[in-house]
């Protein structure tokens, strides 16, 4: 999983909660600038915040995505941490 470094954006719980979801998931995690011409190369895309939690992305430009495992499980997993149908260890969203 690839998400870009917070330079110019908010580190939030959100985000960070889905980092610890995603590597507890045995996914790696790459924080890292990720280019645009990048994008025509990723299966799934989603954004993270407190009013979106976990959002898949269809398209952007002339980029598709699909609603793939990796997001579906995540979003399941987040949504179960925050309303108290899971526990994750040392999660930050605690």
């Amino acid at each position: 999983m690839h998400t870009p470094l917070p330079e110019c954006f908010l580190d939030g719980i959100t985000r960070l909660t889905l980092i610890d979801l995603a590597r507890e998931r045995g996914l790696a995690v790459s924080e890292r600038a990720i280019q645009p011409e990048e994008l025509a190369g990723f299966d799934e895309m989603f954004p993270t915040g407190s009013a979106v939690e976990v959002m898949p992305v269809a398209e952007a430009g002339p980029w598709k995505f699909q609603l793939g495992p990796v997001t579906r499980q995540l979003r399941t997993d987040y949504l179960d941490l925050v309303n108290g149908r899971s526990r994750v260890r040392e999660s930050r969203a605690a």
